[in-house]
């Protein structure tokens, strides 16, 4: 039974890691924003965690 477990364990962080290199992939051909302020953008994010 824990060789099953584990399989699956080993499946599922595959199947996460893939997930995670298509996302990754797809942010890479993403249009690109012109003008991009980091500072504001960071300003922005910060305000959405403090409510």
């Amino acid at each position: 039974m824990t060789h099953n477990n584990t399989s699956n364990h080993f499946g599922d962080e595959e199947n996460k890691t893939k997930r995670l290199l298509n996302e990754l992939y797809s942010g890479e051909q993403s249009k690109k924003i012109k003008n991009f302020d980091r500072n504001k953008n960071l300003e922005r994010i910060n305000a959405k965690f403090k409510k």
